[in-house]
């Protein structure tokens, strides 16, 4: 587990996922803890652009240029993992959340469309928006999941939230 004193940030840089803690929940200095250039086959990273964790140390990696998804694993001592999660409804992960079930929430910008996977990783459902102008006319660039599953999308061509 994650303690509320440890806050573990991720942050990209050429490509590299560099895991930093900060001592101080609210604030302090980051300091490197590892960084991850490839999975455990070592495939290399190529162009993660998002990044997602959970209070039990499961982080998943938007590694878009690879069109996939990367789960690692901290067990609060060590980083370890790099499986790779490969989903033919998702071939462009830009942007990836979990929910409060441990369901990986995917945004894929090629198709421009939310994916619910299991905790797993298998496909579990196309998130689509009611009540709003059809896929074709919404442009998501950025989503958020509350505490509660709610789901908010940025529309870049709508210029709204949903």
């Amino acid at each position: 587990m994650m303690s509320m004193r440890t806050v573990h940030a991720f942050l990209f840089s050429l490509g590299t996922l560099i895991a930093v803690r900060s001592a101080h929940a609210q604030v302090g200095p980051f300091t490197p803890e590892r960084s991850f250039f490839a999975d455990e086959k070592n495939v290399q990273l190529n162009a993660p652009e998002g990044v997602a964790c959970s209070e039990s140390g499961m982080f998943i990696v938007a590694d878009s240029g690879n069109h996939r998804l990367v789960r690692y694993d901290y067990d609060g001592r060590m980083f370890s993992g790099g499986t790779e999660i490969v989903v033919p409804e998702i071939p462009y992960p830009t942007r990836v959340q979990l929910d409060a079930q441990g369901h990986i929430v995917v945004l894929d910008q090629r198709t421009r469309r939310v994916v619910q996977l299991d905790p797993k990783g298998a496909f579990q459902a196309f998130l689509d928006v009611k009540g709003a102008p059809p896929p074709a006319k919404i442009a998501p660039v950025a989503f958020r999941v509350d505490g509660s599953g709610q789901l908010f999308l940025l529309d870049l061509a709508g210029r709204r939230v949903i």
